[in-house]
């Protein structure tokens, strides 16, 4: 089949709606049904399609006691009572009835969900008065997310519409006349916002029986208004900015008439908006009547006088929002009944005396905000050459006074001349800078009614601006000039270097889209044969106003586009080889996508439409159950199943006519001997099935024996190399060949359906199914097997690389796998559980340490998956440590938590799966957690973080978290600093999100010990001093990798502040000098220290790789200095690709009269000065050496390795092992090399 589909089957590009304006049908009646789901009101309005001029606002609302009101709160709540299911039902909770209360039927001082239509778009700020921890407590208490209370509101917006229209209408006309839903969503909504939106709107009933639509905010409220307005005052051309002005947001939109008879519109800028609806207001009159009163009073007046405060709000709301103006009014008197009188706070007789300049500064912020939206939309209209006519403010916060004489000063500063017919001075050519601001009739419910006129007369808006740029990643050929030499990697196909993650733009942010202009992707793609046809591709979008070439984190993806191209013909791929005779073949193809009703794609290749093309043998569309895709696999058809019930009705039949005919056994005998017969010859059909099935697969072993023998023959033939044989004595199998081919069936065209060759199973034939030995093609599982097959015996067959021995050889050792001498039976035992993993069930009761370092092997080898998984856990064990978690998925992580609830330390590396719920798990499950290691933990939400630290912060010792790109910022740091007090040990590496912040909070740790930090961004060089001398005096480890802010300061810091070191770790910088390093060792109070890692400590430049002459870095002095402080407890040394480290300083330290009894590793790789000397030095100074690595050091060579050392990275070495063999000593490995020398 081709098509093509995206994963979010109703999202569009702006609305779900973005349709061709339709033509309604008048011979159907309709009713039509607006629902303006707000952020703080709701509204609701229908009309009859035979009376369109009467639309009908819902007025009467649940507990509203009889008051009318054009909206509804979009407040809900749940409570959870034992008593029967009731009207207010929601389901039931842990065995107990869920009541749901919505609108108005709430006490003042009850708690209820707000705003939840916000917390829909994740890409939407929310405002500073909505607490996400507080709704998602409410939510989590009820066992609801935002999608289920959104979907409930909703459902009760629905049950109580259709309870309405039926009281007015009747139950006849309403089961008898369509019911069409237009839902209103905010402009700048992203897509997925609005799909969410649809499915909730969808699943409260009002997509099940009836049809629905989208549209956006202004553009309802565009479509009343200018519909409302007179035709003869709109002229084709003119531009009308529309100010929907709400509860929570401010949506902003321009339209342009295109037609005044009827009326269309098109789109003249991109849609905009801000959080600055009139619900700021009311908090800001909270926060207003707090300082007048005082903390005090308001605090128990809204504890013990809530009726007060509400009588106080809603006098605001009602009143002074919608009516103040500060020239008629000089103050207005808030009602707080009950407050005792208070003159320096205003309070008089139970009011609040405001003045007017005190209201204004409730207002003016919040109107600044908007006056600025506006200000942008006309700004880029005239800026494209268009003059705007008028500004419609529409909304709850549309109806204010001050907001409409704010707007109008504002953009009536200096009204243009008179108009004349022809301009009699200069100043008639002035351009237009006064613009008319209108707030018609019924501003508040302007939305809704624009809802429903839409859904009756169908879109007016013939074209659209696109809200963001729309495109698709690709991959291309490796420009120098273009690209990042990083990038690029090398393609084994293309046989080029390329570079990946390049943007392809298909639609440019503010570009004009009709719904019925295509929206072409151009693609090519290569197979590789046996490789799936279906191939996915991501559909991103960018809110910048340029968007970039590359692949970036602040780029969304909307959609997954997939595509199926097994119904293409074989024909139209280009069939290509590379120079190494690997085969492939390439399809260029476009997708086109059409804005309609829904998106809907088209497949071309070659300018021809495959979009209807799918194979003739298959005519089920759409999902299939599993019954069909069994009855299909299996070769069953409904004919044949028809059949089968036919005959077995006939035999049953005829058994029961037999029994009654009691007189006639002879007929009775043979209908059983029918029926035998039947069955026996069913039995004999699937025996021979199954015998063709046995017998296909052994001609297939015998075919590729026979294939493997006549390859062996004709190696044995005489062949000169690099020549080709070209015999032809013998035709006999060529004949057999030929004849073969002349018999053998034509292989089926893609499409059909066909049987399987090996298992006999039914399956879709496509142009990369292999071919049995019998001609007839194998399914796909079947052809991967026989792949599979093949390649092991190849693989088996050929010779390992050398070099790839090599390199394995030298990763073993560095690693510490590969041990000299013989092997104890513990070791055999663990390499044996590693190679037949598959068949290991259980390890039984081994030891904490053994079950480490299983662990690191199976990840080495990368078979640690969810089948091995259970064997690294037990209930009885207090640690789980998986070294790499990547094949794990989102359910192991549970299997974890639940068989190790007692688990005080946590090791989780590559835990990519690791997700909110698994957490969530975890600390329901392990309340005795102490170590907490999680590396690439990016699916774990800051909220989770920091409920984490909240509710086992107080146990925690260790926190080790890495690679963390999407969440994890400095907020979470606070909530670490204050939940978790007893933290000694704590390693932040690669955690992009944290930054100055961060370092604050770890300056700020009083139990901190062990600190280890690798910053992705740059720092604050005085916050990292404040914290190195804050907490210098108590550390115990310092390490600062890639951080390149550390300079001669740092230091210092180091020098004066910390007493108790004993690990060190400053890598990969180049700010440092060697001098600052003398100084940090000179008469430093700090014991010696036992691990000191200095890699990479240098300055590196394109045109000079060693550096420059004065040493940047560590070098010859501080390495000299470091071991006289140090070397005597020194245990771990790694000062790799220091290459200002000179030869001298290296024969001072390691002369053989100087002792380092504790080195055990010594890393020295890419020191350009170190030779054989210093390698024979290193041998006599430390006794204890058990691991060298000398790396990139090209003056050491054929060095002789003594008994219990590992030197790694020098290839020679392991010649000279084998030459004089392991078991010498340092003295007679020295006198071998002088040899080896001296022969030279």
């Amino acid at each position: 089949m081709a098509a093509a589909t995206a994963s979010l089957a109703t999202l569009t590009l702006e609305e779900a709606d973005l349709s061709v304006p339709e033509i309604p049908d008048d011979t159907q009646d309709r009713l039509i049904v607006g629902v303006d789901f707000g952020t703080t009101y709701s509204g609701v309005a229908a009309a009859y399609s035979a009376t369109p001029d009467d639309i009908d606002i819902i007025k009467s609302w649940p507990g509203g006691n009889g008051i009318t009101s054009d909206k509804v709160p979009t407040e809900i709540a749940y409570t959870t009572t034992d008593a029967p299911n009731g009207e207010n039902d929601g389901g039931q909770q842990n065995g107990e009835n869920v009541q749901i209360r919505w609108g108005f039927q709430f006490k003042p001082e009850e708690s209820r969900l707000r705003c939840i239509k916000l917390f829909l778009d994740r890409n939407q700020r929310l405002p500073h008065f909505v607490s996400p921890l507080e709704t998602a407590a409410l939510l989590r208490k009820s066992d609801r997310t935002v999608f289920n209370a959104v979907t409930d509101y909703l459902t009760k917006i629905y049950e109580h519409t259709m309870e309405t229209l039926t009281r007015r209408y009747g139950e006849g006309f309403m089961s008898s006349t369509t019911v069409s839903f237009v839902l209103t969503v905010p402009a700048v909504w992203s897509d997925a916002a609005k799909n969410s939106t649809l499915q909730a709107a969808e699943k409260a009933g009002m997509g099940d029986r009836h049809d629905l639509r989208l549209i956006s905010e202004p553009e309802a409220a565009a479509v009343y208004t200018l519909k409302s307005m007179q035709p003869s005052s709109l002229k084709v051309g003119e531009n009308y900015i529309v100010c929907d002005a709400g509860g929570g947001t401010v949506d902003l939109i321009a339209y342009k008439i295109t037609h005044a008879a009827p009326l269309r519109i098109e789109e003249s800028n991109v849609g905009s908006g801000g959080l600055c609806g009139s619900a700021m207001l009311n908090y800001r009159f909270e926060d207003a009547v707090r300082q007048r009163i005082g903390q005090e009073c308001y605090h128990n007046m809204r504890e013990k006088k809530p009726k007060t405060w509400q009588m106080g709000l809603k006098y605001f709301e009602e009143f002074i929002k919608r009516n103040f103006n500060e020239e008629e009014h000089g103050e207005v008197n808030v009602p707080f009944p009950g407050l005792p009188d208070d003159e320096d706070a205003g309070l008089e007789s139970g009011f609040l005396v405001m003045t007017a300049e005190q209201v204004k500064n409730i207002f003016d912020p919040i109107i600044a905000d908007c006056v600025e939206l506006v200000e942008g939309q006309v700004n880029a209209i005239r800026d494209s050459g268009g003059t705007v006519s008028g500004i419609i403010l529409v909304g709850g916060f549309g109806q204010s006074n001050y907001l409409y004489k704010k707007l109008k000063d504002h953009f009536n500063q200096n009204p243009p001349p008179q108009y004349t017919e022809k301009p009699t001075h200069e100043a008639a050519k002035v351009p237009q800078t006064a613009v008319e601001v209108l707030q018609p009739l019924h501003a508040w419910t302007a939305v809704v009614r624009g809802a429903v006129i839409r859904g009756l007369e169908g879109s007016l808006v013939e074209k659209r601006q696109a809200r963001f740029h729309y495109g698709t990643s690709y991959a291309t050929v490796y420009d120098e000039n273009k690209h990042p030499a990083a990038d690029r990697y090398w393609s084994p196909l293309w046989e080029k270097w390329m570079v990946s993650d390049r943007m392809q733009w298909h639609i440019a942010k503010g570009t004009s889209i009709a719904p019925e202009t295509p929206i072409s992707f151009h693609y090519t793609r290569n197979f590789r044969p046996g490789q799936s046809l279906v191939v996915e591709d991501e559909l991103i979008a960018c809110d910048f106003d340029e968007a970039p070439d590359a692949y970036n984190q602040s780029l969304r993806s909307l959609c997954t586009l997939t595509t199926d191209l097994s119904a293409v013909p074989p024909g139209l791929f280009t069939r290509l080889t590379t120079t190494k005779g690997v085969e492939f073949m390439n399809l260029d193809f476009e997708l086109r996508m059409y804005i309609e009703t829904g998106l809907v794609f088209e497949l071309r290749v070659d300018g021809v439409n495959m979009s209807g093309r799918r194979g003739t043998g298959r005519a089920i569309r759409g999902p299939n159950s599993a019954l069909t895709d069994y009855l299909a696999a299996n070769n069953i058809s409904a004919q044949q199943i028809r059949d089968d019930f036919e005959r077995r009705r006939r035999q049953r039949e005829a058994g029961i006519a037999s029994e009654e005919a009691s007189n006639a056994p002879t007929q009775t005998s043979a209908d059983d001997e029918a029926v035998a017969a039947a069955v026996a010859a069913e039995a004999a059909e699937e025996a021979e099935i199954v015998e063709k099935s046995k017998k296909r697969k052994r001609v297939a072993e015998e075919a590729k024996e026979k294939a493997k023998k006549a390859k062996a023959s004709s190696s044995k033939k005489g062949k000169k190399k690099g020549k080709k044989d070209y015999s032809d004595d013998d035709d006999s199998d060529f004949d057999a060949d030929f004849a073969k081919d002349m018999y053998k069936k034509s292989r089926p065209a893609p499409g059909q359906l066909e049987n399987c060759d090996f298992c006999n199973k039914r399956f879709t034939v496509t142009p990369y199914n292999k071919e049995g030995p019998d001609g007839g093609l194998l399914c796909t599982p079947c052809g991967k097997e026989l792949t599979k097959d093949l390649k092991k015996e190849k693989k088996a067959a050929a010779p390992k690389p050398v070099g790839r021995k090599r390199r394995k050889i030298e990763s073993d050792r560095l690693d510490g796998y590969t041990v000299g001498g013989a092997k104890t039976l513990q070791e055999l035992c663990i390499a044996k559980a590693v190679e037949f993993h598959e068949d290991v069930d259980d390890l039984g009761h081994m030891p904490q340490p053994l079950l480490e370092r299983l662990s690191q092997i199976f990840s080495k080898k990368r078979v640690l998956k969810p089948k091995a998984l259970p064997l690294f856990l037990r209930p009885d064990l207090d640690a789980v440590i998986i070294h790499d978690a990547a094949y794990l998925e989102e359910e192991d992580y549970h299997r974890i938590f639940a068989m190790v609830p007692k688990m005080e330390t946590l090791v989780l590396q590559n835990c990519c799966q690791l997700k909110d719920k698994a957490i969530d798990y975890m600390l329901e499950r392990c309340r005795d957690l102490k170590h907490l290691q999680l590396y690439a933990a990016n699916l774990v939400s800051n909220g989770m973080w920091q409920r984490l630290f909240r509710e086992l912060g107080g146990n925690l010792e260790t926190i080790k978290l890495k690679w963390l790109d999407a969440a994890f910022d400095d907020t979470v740091m606070e909530d670490m600093l204050r939940y978790c007090p007893n933290l000694k040990r704590l390693k932040l590496k690669m955690c992009r999100r944290i930054g100055n912040g961060a370092l604050r909070a770890i300056a700020e740790m009083p139990k901190l010990e062990h600190l280890s930090l690798m910053m992705s961004s740059s720092l604050d060089v005085d916050i990292l001093l404040n914290l190195v001398q804050k907490r210098g005096p108590q550390l115990r480890t310092l390490s600062l990798e890639k951080n390149y802010e550390v300079d001669e300061n740092i230091l210092q810091a180091i020098h004066d502040n910390c007493r108790q070191l004993t690990k060190l770790r400053i890598s990969e910088n180049d700010y440092a000098v060697d001098a600052s390093f003398v100084d940090l060792f000179a008469n430093w109070s700090n014991p010696p220290l036992t691990f000191v890692d200095f890699n990479s400590m240098r300055d590196v430049d394109n045109g000079n790789p060693d550096g420059p002459e004065e040493p940047i870095g560590f070098a010859s002095a501080g390495f000299k200095a470091l071991m006289a402080h140090s070397g005597s407890h020194l245990k771990h040394l790694d000062i790799s690709s220091c290459r200002h480290v000179e030869l001298y300083a290296f024969m001072d330290v390691f002369n053989g009269s100087q002792n380092y009894p504790a080195l055990e590793y010594i890393n020295v790789s890419f020191c350009n000065s170190v030779d054989n000397a210093v390698i024979t030095g290193i041998f006599r100074s430390c006794p204890s050496l058990k691991k060298l690595v000398a790396f990139g050091c090209f003056q050491v060579q054929d060095v002789v390795v003594p008994r219990t050392i590992a030197l790694i990275g020098v290839p020679r070495a392991q010649d000279a092992i084998e030459q004089y063999g392991v078991g010498i000593d340092v003295d007679e490995a020295v006198e071998r090399m002088i040899q080896i020398e001296a022969a030279a």
